[in-house]
C-alpha cells in the first residue's frame, strides 16, 4: 500500500473540473492500493497522473477532512472516501441522471475518461454545510459518513459503475434517499435490489431495522421516494427513503419487514434475527458475504443442533429466520438447506 498525505503533494496544481478552475494541492497515487490523507482544503487526489496506469490497480482510500476537493480514481475497482473525521453534517449526492459530464484537466493534461471517449460523470458530490464548499468525486463507490447526522442521496446507476453506491452510516441520525429502488442489478458476485446499500458495519452496537412504513415521503431530483423504514442504532434513528438493501453491524441485530416489497437484508457478523410478513418476494436475506459455508435448517425440527429456522454462518454465528421468502447463499462455499 502506498501512503500519501497533504505534505507529500505538489502545491499549486491547476485543476479544471465541473466548469471550475482551481489551484489545488495535488496528491497522486501510483495506481496500486493507495491510502491518501486529504486533511487540508482544496486538495486534488488522483489515482495516477498517467492515463495508462489509471486503467489498472486501484482500491483508493481517501480520508477527507477539508473541503473544496476534487477526487478522481478508477471506477473499475472498489474505492472509498472517509468523512468520519469531520465533525459537521455532510450532504452527499450522486449524479442521478448520468447526463452531466465534465472534462478533467490537471496542469494542461486532459484526463477525461482516463483515455476513453467518455468524459467524467458527476458524483458523488459532497456539500460541506455552512462553508458553501463542494467536494467533487469520480470513481468513489463507498462513502463513510460522519457521526453528526448526514444526508445521503443516491439513485440510478447510468455511468457504468461496477459497484453500487454504499453509504456506511455514522453514529448520528442520518437520512438516506434512494431514487433507484427496484434496480435489481448484479455487481461482481453479488446481487442488489437497489442502487444504494446502507451499511451499519461501523456501528459499535447492534441495530434494529423496521421496514414497511409508507406514511411519509420526500421528493429528491423530481422523484418521490417514500419512507420505507427506520434504523435504530445507539441513541440515533435513521430514516430510509426508497432504500431496499441494508447491511447490519458486527453485533446482534434485529431486522423486521412489515410488508415493504423487495427488501434485501445483507447478513453480517453477530447472532441476528430476520423476520418478514410471509408475502411472496417481500423479504430476502443474503449470506453472500459469509466467510464460511452457510447451513439453514428448514426441516421443521431441530437438526444437527440447529433449531428450525436457524442459520449458521461465518463459522459460529447463529441467526433466526421467520417468514423469509428467499435466501442467497455465499457463492464461494457450499451452503446447505
Amino acid at each position: 500500500m502506498t501512503f500519501l498525505k497533504d505534505d507529500t503533494g505538489t502545491s499549486s496544481a491547476t485543476v479544471i473540473y465541473a466548469n471550475q478552475t482551481s489551484t489545488l494541492t495535488e496528491i497522486v497515487g501510483d495506481g496500486s492500493r493507495d491510502l491518501i490523507l486529504a486533511h487540508g482544503d482544496n486538495i486534488a487526489v488522483l489515482a495516477s497522473s498517467s492515463v495508462a496506469s489509471t486503467q489498472i490497480g486501484g482500491n483508493l482510500e481517501v480520508v477527507v477532512q477539508g473541503s473544496g476537493d476534487v477526487i478522481v480514481t478508477n471506477p473499475n475497482v472498489h474505492n472509498s472516501a472517509f468523512f468520519n473525521e469531520m465533525t459537521s453534517p455532510q450532504t452527499m449526492t450522486y449524479d442521478l441522471t448520468g447526463l452531466v459530464t465534465h472534462n478533467l484537466t490537471v496542469n494542461g493534461q486532459d484526463l477525461s475518461g482516463f483515455g476513453s471517449s467518455v468524459a467524467l460523470y458527476d458524483g458523488p458530490e459532497i456539500a460541506h454545510g455552512a462553508s458553501g464548499a463542494t467536494t467533487y468525486m469520480y470513481g468513489i463507490d463507498a462513502i463513510y459518513g460522519t457521526d453528526s447526522g448526514d444526508t445521503f442521496i443516491g439513485g440510478t446507476l447510468t455511468n457504468g459503475e461496477n459497484f453500487g453506491q454504499e453509504f456506511y452510516a455514522g453514529n448520528g441520525a442520518n437520512t438516506v434517499v434512494d431514487i433507484g429502488y427496484g434496480l435489481n442489478q448484479q455487481y461482481g458476485n453479488q446481487y442488489f435490489n437497489s442502487a444504494v446499500t446502507v451499511s451499519y458495519a461501523e456501528s459499535t452496537s447492534g441495530i434494529t431495522v423496521q421496514m414497511g412504513d409508507p406514511a411519509m415521503h420526500v421528493v429528491a431530483h423530481d422523484v418521490t421516494a417514500y419512507l420505507d423504514g427506520y434504523v435504530f442504532h445507539g441513541a440515533a434513528t435513521d430514516m430510509l427513503y426508497g432504500v431496499q438493501d441494508i447491511q447490519g453491524s458486527a453485533h446482534n441485530d434485529v431486522f423486521h419487514n412489515y410488508g415493504e416489497s423487495g427488501i434485501l437484508f445483507h447478513s453480517s457478523l453477530g447472532d441476528d434475527s430476520y423476520s418478514g410478513d410471509g408475502n411472496a418476494a417481500d423479504t430476502e436475506v443474503s449470506y453472500e458475504d459469509s466467510g464460511s459455508a452457510v447451513t439453514i435448517n428448514l426441516s421443521g425440527s431441530t437438526t444437527n443442533g440447529l433449531a428450525n429456522g436457524q442459520a449458521i454462518h461465518d463459522g459460529t454465528y447463529i441467526d433466526s429466520l421467520s417468514c423469509i421468502e428467499q435466501v442467497r447463499l455465499a457463492s464461494d462455499y457450499s451452503g446447505k438447506l
